[in-house]
């Protein structure tokens, strides 16, 4: 049973590497009604000013990861936490507890029966899957997912650091309830949303 189920609503995992098309397939589900939340977006709100991680992001890691306006600078967080796993770890420690508790809190004020798409890339790495009714993975060629992350303005470096936190494709499909091939264009990952979709609604 999901750990933030309520009232009756379905909630679902979607997970993927980077630049697999996570979010072009959680927007594709949007389409057919179902309500998304993003992990990576959820983070970032955390430990924003004023976000309920903020303080004790900034205690841990000290001020060298604000910008000059005392903002947090994500990119200097990445930095640090991407080279250093321990330093990753303690990352986690700090900010899932308080992504969790927003994430339950959204999903509270929601009508019942409403899908609800959660994307979360380390949802294999993490097994976390006692905490959803179903899970998605979005599978797609290392190439085509190294070129997506480059165009949206990681460099090559930064994506080979990143795929070294990740679990490899062939694992994501062997723990998942449905998988998602995003090797193709839209049309055919289209139908392939609107099947998982049947299976979700069933």
């Amino acid at each position: 049973m999901a750990l933030l189920l309520y009232a009756g609503e379905v909630l679902v995992a979607l997970t993927g590497g980077i630049g697999s098309g996570k979010s072009t397939v959680a927007d594709l589900f949007a389409k057919h009604g179902a309500v998304v939340f993003h992990a990576d977006e959820l983070a970032r709100e955390v430990v924003a000013n004023g976000g309920s991680a903020h303080t004790a992001v900034v205690a841990h890691f000290g001020e060298k990861i604000l910008d000059a306006s005392g903002t947090l600078d994500r990119s200097k967080l990445a930095e640090i936490v991407f080279n250093d796993p321990t330093e990753l770890k303690i990352l986690e420690l700090i900010t899932h507890p308080a992504i969790q508790l927003e994430l339950a809190n959204r999903i509270k004020e929601l009508p019942p029966q409403t899908v609800v798409i959660y994307e979360i890339p380390l949802l294999i790495e993490k097994m976390l899957f006692e905490k959803f009714d179903k899970s998605i993975a979005v599978i797609s060629e290392l190439d085509l997912r190294r070129n997506r992350a480059i165009d949206r303005g990681l460099t090559a470096e930064d994506f080979e650091n990143r795929i070294q936190f990740q679990t490899n494709d062939s694992e994501r499909e062997k723990l998942v309830d449905i998988v998602i091939y995003n090797n193709g264009n839209m049309t055919e990952l289209a139908k392939q949303v609107d099947q998982a979709w049947l299976q979700l609604t069933a």
